[in-house]
C-alpha cells in the first residue's frame, strides 16, 4: 500500500513481495479518490509511476534486507555456540540475545522468513541461562521458543521447559511440559 507520492510518501511494500511477480499486484494508494481529491497525484501520471516503479524496488531492498539480517543473525548465533562451547555462558547469553533481535528485525521486515532458526537461539540460551543459574528467565526463553516453532515445537524444548519448571518448583507446569514432550516422542 503506497499512500501519497514525493517526500511524504509512505508504503506498505513489504507485502508486496509475497505476491509480485507471480500473482498480479493492486497498489491501493490512501484510497484514490482521497488522494485525487487532495491533488497528491497531479493529473494521475503520479499514480501511474508509482503503480510501475514500486514493486521492482520494494522486491529488490526487501531481499537485501533480508539477506543483511539473516547473515547478522547467523553470526551472532555462530559466535553464541562457540561462546557456549567455551563455556563463556555470559558472552553467549549476550550473542544469542543479539541474534534474536536480529532475526526479530527480520521477521518485521518480511514475515514469510520464519522458520524455526529463533527457535534454536531461544533453546541455546536458555540452555546457558541454566548452567548459570537462572531457571526463570530460562523458561521464559523456552515458552518464547516454543511460541515461535512453526508446525510444533519438538519434544527437546518441552523437555528443557519442565526442568526449568522443577528448578522452579513449579511442579504442576513440569508435569504439564514433560507430557508434552511425551506426546512429540520425547
Amino acid at each position: 500500500i503506497l499512500v501519497r507520492p514525493g517526500k511524504n510518501a509512505y508504503h506498505r511494500a513489504y507485502l508486496a513481495v509475497n505476491f509480485w511477480p507471480e500473482l498480479p499486484l493492486i497498489l491501493e494508494s490512501e484510497h484514490y479518490g482521497t488522494s485525487r481529491d487532495k491533488g497528491y497525484w497531479g493529473n494521475g501520471s503520479l499514480y501511474l509511476k508509482a503503480i510501475e516503479a514500486e514493486p521492482e524496488k520494494s522486491r529488490e531492498s526487501n531481499f537485501h534486507m533480508t539477506q543483511k539480517y539473516s547473515d547478522r543473525g547467523r553470526e551472532a548465533f555462530n559466535k553464541g555456540l562457540e561462546a557456549f562451547d567455551n563455556g563463556d555462558d555470559e558472552i553467549a547469553i549476550d550473542h544469542f540475545t543479539n541474534a534474536i533481535e536480529v532475526l526479530n528485525k527480520l521477521l518485521r521486515i518480511n514475515p514469510e522468513t520464519r522458520n524455526n532458526t529463533i527457535t534454536k537461539v531461544y533453546l541455546k540460551r536458555a540452555e546457558a541461562r541454566t548452567r548459570i543459574n537462572q531457571p526463570q528467565k530460562a523458561a521464559e526463553d523456552l515458552t518464547k521458543g516454543i511460541k515461535q516453532f512453526r508446525g510444533g515445537a519438538p519434544a527437546e524444548l518441552h523437555i528443557e521447559l519442565g526442568i526449568a519448571r522443577l528448578q522452579l518448583n513449579q511442579c504442576e507446569l513440569a508435569i504439564d511440559a514433560f507430557s508434552k514432550a511425551i506426546d512429540r516422542g520425547g
